[in-house]
């Protein structure tokens, strides 16, 4: 392998712990090692920017870029700084409101809210799973409710980063991956019928691309730490991909490498590993 210069993870699922705020002291030890060693370290999260962890609030040594929302966006972790955009088509999202089931759910992020329908916010059991965690632990703090989402996205038109779709059963789910298949977007699902949706511009593997040649480090020179199908991009396209414990097999089986769990300080050991001297 050819000498490691940076380090990127995923955020939820690979380097947060349960709270999904904070690393272990192990993790935030290893990566300053890794950063005195001359390694970059690069977060890239589907999280916009607005909503990266309170651990990211901090300024370490090690702290320089973030790719957010799935590469919509790539900032200056220490200060907020934008440095590239890539918004959604409003066109596109008014298409997707129209194509979404009558039991999913939908929602766009811009500028740090959470857009939805008042209807699909006041749904009672007939939902995603998945979405009431995401109700309790995100849209009660960041989400806007509107009685119109259609008119809604009219009228903010652009700077929309990132969708949002939860499908209801797997009918809807298989309507849904037909509908992004043939749009002119990405879209990764990320748990089976949560779709997370960005510009055809925007996926981990373009963001970190062109983070990766800003700094002048190939490809082959960065590792890669990921849970879940947002990441699969990358996968492939790095020196080294490593899946965690907690990963899907899906993933596992196109990673170099395997680590132990995200609650089991999983991402901090095989860090150690990978930065040890040969």
């Amino acid at each position: 392998m050819n000498k490691l210069k940076l380090i990127a993870m995923d955020l939820d699922g690979t380097a947060l712990q349960e709270d999904h705020e904070s690393f272990t002291s192990q993790l935030l030890e290893v990566l300053e090692e890794a950063h005195q060693m001359g390694i970059y370290i690069l977060p890239v999260t589907g999280r916009p920017w607005e909503m990266r962890p309170e651990v990211l609030k901090h300024r370490y040594a090690w702290s320089d870029r973030i790719v957010c929302a799935n590469g919509a966006e790539e900032r200056e972790l220490s200060d907020g700084t934008i440095r590239r955009r890539y918004p959604l088509n409003p066109a596109t999202v008014i298409e997707l409101i129209h194509q979404k089931g009558p039991e999913d759910t939908f929602e766009v992020f811009r500028d740090g809210h959470q857009y939805i329908s008042e209807a699909d916010y006041r749904k009672e059991g007939s939902v995603h799973p998945g979405f009431w965690f995401h109700r309790d632990h995100v849209l009660r703090k960041f989400g806007v409710l509107k009685e119109d989402l259609e008119q809604e996205v009219q009228r903010l038109s652009d700077g929309m980063l990132k969708a949002s779709w939860f499908c209801f059963d797997e009918q809807a789910c298989i309507h849904a991956r037909e509908v992004l298949s043939r749009m002119d977007v990405s879209a990764a699902e990320t748990g089976h019928g949560y779709f997370e949706i960005t510009s055809p511009d925007a996926t981990k593997l373009k963001g970190l691309l062109r983070v990766l040649a800003e700094l002048n480090v190939s490809p082959s020179e960065a590792a890669y730490l990921g849970d879940s199908d947002n990441d699969r991009s990358v996968f492939g396209n790095v020196g080294t991909s490593v899946a965690m414990g907690n990963a899907p097999d899906s993933l596992k089986q196109a990673a170099d490498l395997i680590a132990g769990r995200y609650d089991e300080d999983g991402a901090a050991n095989i860090i150690a590993e990978m930065i040890k001297p040969d």
